[in-house]
């Protein structure tokens, strides 16, 4: 048997061992008929500068149900996304009008029933007054539509004028510090024709980097809870005046705050209906020089990849023996070729 042959033969037994222990590709399964349908309601009217709520709901069949279920909003032409949520997180695409919302990481299988999402969007200021808005709703799935008739569903709004009473809130346009106070100024226009006595705001906080907060410039009895603060305003508020609210908000320290952005939302309470409006607080960038953390493997020490585990373990195991073997017999066909040339 020639040194050749005997290579050849060597790798062909080696390729046979590799295609035993190599476990087979699992055979994609066909999806599920499901029939799924988008429902979608919007408001009647948009005010300019404003938002506007969209509300998406779907019921999940099952068992088994899908997996992938996502709804698909466009927002209309001068709207753009500002925050939403609901039986998943809702997310913008390119342009922040494209809205895609999931529902809870984990899967549906085993879990049908109904599902909500909420989006809020801003309306531009130059949107022109009795302009229709078209929004659209798409449901999606990995699952095999049986009836995509009703997949798909549109809602419209009317572009209306300034309401009686009207609310805005806004941030310095300097980034926050983490550990230093966030503030946000509120100006609230009352437009009833009755005075009111008193009234409440409640401010919503996105995110655990909320400390606490005050009111700061008008009489009020404030009072948080995690992700929320409420002030009851002791004033009288006459119609058509202008209020200018200044909220201290403190924020947590850490590295973990820092390039983040959060979205505050503010709600009146029995003045001049529930008037709702929403900022975002950006927080800096993080202190060039700083170091990052060290990697740790998945016992909590510095490591490097990840371990092998499961169970392809023994597979591959005996593929590395396999490896060393072929290499040592290599080495030593080689090394005998090179004895039997010296001879000649």
């Amino acid at each position: 048997m020639t040194g050749r042959f005997r290579i050849n033969l060597t790798f062909a037994l080696l390729a046979a061992a590799a295609a035993l222990v190599a476990p087979a590709a699992p055979a994609a399964a066909a999806p599920i008929p499901v029939d799924l349908s988008a429902h979608l309601a919007a408001p009647a009217e948009v005010t300019p500068g404003e938002l506007a709520d969209y509300v998406l709901t779907t019921v999940v069949p099952g068992p088994p149900s899908p997996t992938g279920v996502r709804i698909v909003l466009t927002l209309p032409n001068g709207l753009t996304f500002e925050d939403g949520g609901g039986s998943g997180p809702c997310t913008a695409g390119s342009g922040a009008t494209v809205v895609t919302c999931i529902v809870d990481p984990g899967g549906t299988d085993g879990n049908p029933g109904g599902r909500e999402w909420t989006v809020r969007a801003r309306a531009a200021e130059t949107l022109a007054v009795g302009t229709v808005l078209t929004a659209r709703a798409e449901i999606l799935s990995d699952g095999a539509e049986t009836n995509p008739a009703d997949n798909t569903v549109t809602a419209t709004s009317v572009v209306a004028g300034p309401g009686a009473s009207v609310i805005k809130a806004t941030v310095p346009a300097a980034p926050v510090v983490p550990g230093q106070p966030a503030r946000v100024t509120v100006r609230v226009h009352y437009g009833g024709d009755q005075p009111v006595d008193d009234f409440a705001i409640r401010a919503s906080i996105d995110g655990d980097w909320f400390g606490g907060g005050d009111l700061v410039n008008v009489p009020s009895d404030c009072f948080g809870d995690p992700g929320s603060l409420t002030c009851e305003i002791n004033q009288t508020v006459e119609p058509d005046q202008d209020l200018v609210l200044e909220f201290v908000l403190p924020t947590k320290a850490g590295d973990k705050y820092f390039g983040t952005r959060s979205t505050v939302g503010f709600q009146t309470q029995s003045l001049g209906g529930d008037l709702r409006t929403s900022t975002v607080i950006v927080f800096a960038a993080k202190p060039s020089g700083t170091p990052a953390p060290t990697p740790t493997s998945g016992a909590g020490e510095p490591g490097g990849g990840l371990p092998v585990t499961g169970t392809a373990t023994a597979g591959l195991a005996a593929a590395g023996v396999l490896l060393v073997a072929a290499g040592a017999g290599a080495v030593l066909l080689t090394r005998r070729r090179r004895r039997t040339f010296r001879a000649n």
